[in-house]
């Protein structure tokens, strides 16, 4: 393994992006930036496939915290610089939520310098889970980048908007590499301030407001993460993830900071009662909520509970309600997507409740859960970049974002309504890798019937939702539209055309993606319970045909996109009358009964969140 090189890729996947983000802000103009983007993009595909390459020849990389010392300076340092920063937003925004959690961030931080910190370990640690989530960020990031050099033409700020874009990649990878838990924390909340910026980029007071609310719940999961590493350094005398003891061993009180960093993911994962900021967050530009739900921000809390599954494993009751709180996420937020006329709204409840049943695999703490936890993380990703994409092309040529606006658009616009139903595809049906996932659950779930229940009720909403969104796309409108894909610009086409290839290629790649990346990773815990073996995934309860599916799948969409003739147009008889007859559908809900909903099922989970909190006093005092 050639050190130099590996240093050189982890320095472009972190560092590269955000110099390149500063020659944004400075070049300003849209021209230049976009190629500066593209190029960007390239550097990054380039070197997360040459970094994914040594990692599955040679096994984990690492880098041991004394040979990158000075870094580790200039971190804390930064740190610092940041919260002031979020203290000055809290003072300017007139949000004291925001300041109190930046001074208790502050104060943690200065308890644990000087308390001292005994950093001897690997501060940059790279193995297949870290493989997967920066070839998520790197690759899927880097497109939608791409995709919104000309999302952006319209709007203002296109410097200052690249280069939080291009901050965020690096932050993340950052996040991904740092098995140095103060190292992880700076990049976590350097991406809070990057979603605080872009879901504000607009400028417009309802922008502001969903910017701070965005940074007022993710600051209270960063002060729950600094608190549990404080406590990581008194009950288990380290900051390093990959020192901290398995699960079976640690009872107590020593569960708090595990209970700490459970409620900092679901913060960072929107996950039921934090999905307030995700769902405002809808009023930034498309590009914006394309990266927050697949790319960036809402999985670095997933990867978090995936990173700390060892030391969750064997945990018990602490592992029972962390499971619960995602199923039950799952589930009543794929119920209100079916209330939503929105599109982004339907994919932001969507975002949340897959989140959540990527939770409740981490607390089933078993092997076929763990390994559907990883390829749902994955195609989930995809999927939603995907979709996102969509509805802002969509958006860009008939002004609208509701769903009923879209019937017919499969005459229209037949190459973004393809995409549409390879992104909705990839989250429901055969042969990809969401559909392998909840197959996997299903033998997963036999020994939580309770659970059984609420996933399967929660596949059903999924369906709904879905079905209708396509139900509207692919059949005939009520007008004859004038515009057709001709009119779609080419950046749009090749960004949409290039997810849909990856998501397509990750499919045809399952089995390789379980040896080299999946079953690696889950045999830290567990023996891999899930092999390929000619194109056939299986496992006890039975085999998943890949290559039959798959071509199952080529079929069903050439059929869907094949030409046909439209029957002609006919006026809605009104017994003479004549006016404006709009339709709809019976269930979307008003907004005050979604809000009504919210709230009670909002208390609801507060109360297992309170539980999550006070089981580990509850264990050691019945000790």
């Amino acid at each position: 393994m050639d050190e130099s090189l590996i240093d050189l890729l982890v320095a472009l996947l972190i560092i590269g992006p955000m110099v390149a983000g500063l020659g944004c802000f400075l070049i300003r103009r849209l021209p230049p930036i976009g190629k500066l983007v593209i190029a960007v993009a390239v550097v990054m595909i380039a070197a997360v496939l040459s970094l994914s390459y040594e990692v599955l020849s040679d096994g984990t990389i690492v880098r041991p915290s004394e040979d990158l010392s000075s870094f580790g300076v200039l971190i804390t340092i930064l740190d610092l610089a940041l919260m002031l920063g979020f203290v000055y937003i809290a003072w300017m925004s007139k949000s004291p939520l925001t300041g109190v959690f930046a001074v208790i961030q502050i104060a943690v931080m200065a308890f644990i310098e000087l308390n001292g910190v005994e950093e001897m370990g690997n501060a940059i640690y790279i193995d297949q889970l870290s493989v997967m989530m920066t070839f998520i960020t790197s690759v899927i990031g880097s497109i939608i980048c791409v995709y919104a050099v000309r999302y952006m033409k319209h709007y203002h700020g296109h410097g200052r908007f690249f280069a939080i874009m291009l901050l965020f990649l690096g932050a993340m990878n950052g996040a991904v590499f740092s098995t140095n838990l103060l190292w992880m924390f700076f990049f976590w909340e350097v991406t809070t301030l990057c979603s605080f910026l872009l879901i504000g980029h607009t400028g417009t007071e309802r922008a502001k407001r969903s910017a701070i609310t965005a940074a007022e719940y993710t600051l209270g999961g960063g002060a729950a993460l600094i608190l549990g590493i404080a406590l990581c350094m008194q009950y288990f005398d380290t900051v390093f993830m990959d020192q901290l003891p398995i699960g079976t061993g640690i009872g107590g009180l020593a569960l708090l900071p595990l209970a700490l960093f459970s409620v900092a993911a679901f913060t960072k994962s929107a996950q039921i009662p934090f999905q307030k900021w995700l769902l405002d967050a809808m009023v930034a530009p498309t590009p914006v909520s394309a990266l927050l739900h697949s790319a960036t921000m809402v999985n670095l809390g997933i990867y978090l509970l995936l990173r700390l599954s060892p030391a969750l494993h064997g945990t018990g009751t602490l592992l029972s309600v962390i499971g619960a709180i995602g199923a039950l996420t799952f589930l009543i937020a794929a119920v209100l997507a079916i209330t939503q006329g929105n599109a982004k709204r339907v994919l932001a409840y969507s975002t949340i409740s897959n989140l959540g049943l990527i939770v409740a695999c981490v607390g089933m703490d078993s092997s076929l859960a763990l390994t559907a936890a990883m390829l749902l993380l994955l195609f989930h990703a995809i999927s939603k970049a995907l979709l996102f994409m969509s509805v802002g092309v969509v958006k860009e040529k008939i002004d609208s974002e509701d769903i009923d606006a879209m019937q017919g658009l499969r005459d229209s616009m037949p190459a973004v309504s393809a995409a549409m139903l390879i992104g909705v595809a990839m989250m429901v049906l055969p042969p990809f890798g969401m559909f392998a996932s909840k197959w996997l659950l299903s033998e997963a779930l036999t020994s939580f019937p309770l659970l059984a229940l609420f996933l399967v009720l929660g596949f059903g909403a999924t369906l709904v939702y879905y079905a209708k969104w396509l139900g509207l796309v692919f059949t005939g409108g009520t007008e004859r539209r004038r515009f057709h894909d001709e009119g779609t610009h080419r950046i749009y086409l090749v960004t949409l055309m290039s997810i849909a290839i990856v998501g397509m290629a990750a499919t045809a790649a399952i089995g390789l993606l379980l040896d080299e990346l999946v079953n690696p990773f889950v045999s830290k815990i567990f023996d891999p319970a899930l092999e390929m073996n000619d194109w056939v995934l299986a496992t006890s309860i039975g085999i998943f045909p890949m290559l039959a599916l798959i071509a199952l799948g080529i079929v069903l969409v050439i059929l869907v996109l094949l030409p046909r003739r439209m029957p002609p147009m006919m006026d809605v008889y009104a017994c003479g009358e004549r006016g404006n007859i709009k339709t709809g559908t019976f269930y979307y809900w008003s907004e005050d009964r979604v809000v009504k909903t919210t709230e009670m099922v909002n208390i609801g989970m507060s109360i297992l969140l309170i539980a999550l909190m006070f089981i580990p006093f509850l264990m050691e005092v019945t000790a």
